[in-house]
């Protein structure tokens, strides 16, 4: 296991992200974090391994910052849809068990500000292989993932039991 503060330099990052099997991103303020990546060459990088084989993940803006788009409160009051740097195609939103930011993401879906995709609860991992959703696994009860579609919200697991018949 290692770490790389890319906030200090991006010198060695290439280097280091090409000799690992699996990154892990933090959550914290996605409109920075992909703001420094593209400012300093990284989007590529991360594609480049990702299709090497590297699995990639993370927590809340370390899960968004994979999808074509997401739901987001780090671009000022409220929330706000932000385009990611699309590995997985669709919309996400993290904390989804916020009511505020469930009912907000609803509302961009139907309106089409957002595609339709994946919400997750806090504590709630989704297993994504060849870039569709495989699996759901939840540290807190009661807490769960769904697909969100202009007309429903249906629970993940079931979405991937319909999909996968």
């Amino acid at each position: 296991m290692s770490h790389f503060n890319l906030i200090s330099s991006v010198k060695g990052f290439n280097n280091w992200l090409s000799n690992l099997d699996v990154v892990y991103v933090g959550g914290g303020n996605t409109k920075f974090m992909l703001k420094y990546w593209k400012e300093n060459n990284l989007i590529g990088l991360f594609k480049e391994v990702y299709n090497s084989g590297t699995i990639l993940s993370g927590i809340s803006a370390g899960a968004a910052c994979w999808f074509d788009c997401f739901l987001t409160d780090s671009d000022g009051p409220g929330f706000k849809s932000m385009n990611g740097i699309g590995l997985l195609t669709g919309s996400f939103t993290p904390h989804y068990s916020d009511s505020k930011r469930a009912e907000k993401y609803r509302e961009n879906i139907k309106n089409k500000t957002l595609p339709d995709g994946i919400a997750v609860d806090d504590g709630v991992a989704v297993l994504f292989i060849d870039g569709k959703p495989t699996e759901v696994y939840s540290s807190r009860k009661g807490h769960n993932a769904y697909f969100v579609n202009q007309n429903k919200q249906v629970n993940l697991k079931e979405y991937i039991k319909m999909n996968n018949e």
